[in-house]
């Protein structure tokens, strides 16, 4: 079971993380690979109601940090996942019908 001190550290720099690797990723995606863009957009506007939340309030804050702010990190990394899953099935088609 994790002890308390562990769980506020994961809130407290969980988002801090997540906000440092969008902005990267958002920065990658723009020289590099526009594709991911938009996930990393989600990760950063998930980041930044986290943020907004916390700034709210006491409860009305914690709904919006954890449902809204968390719901749109989550839809990023789904969102990268998938972007992620569909470019390798499309390489491996290309791949295979090129050496037919």
């Amino acid at each position: 079971m994790m002890s308390s001190g562990m769980i506020d550290s994961l809130i407290v720099y969980g988002p801090i993380i997540v906000l440092i690797v969008a902005c990267i990723g958002i920065v990658w995606s723009v020289l590099k690979k526009r594709r991911y863009l938009i996930g990393y957009i989600f990760l950063l506007v998930g980041a930044g109601i986290y943020y907004w939340g916390m700034y709210v309030g006491k409860w009305e804050g914690i709904a919006i940090s954890l449902f809204w702010g968390g719901g749109m990190v989550l839809l990023g990394l789904l969102t990268l996942l998938f972007i992620l899953v569909y470019t390798k099935l499309v390489i491996t088609k290309r791949t295979k019908t090129e050496v037919k």
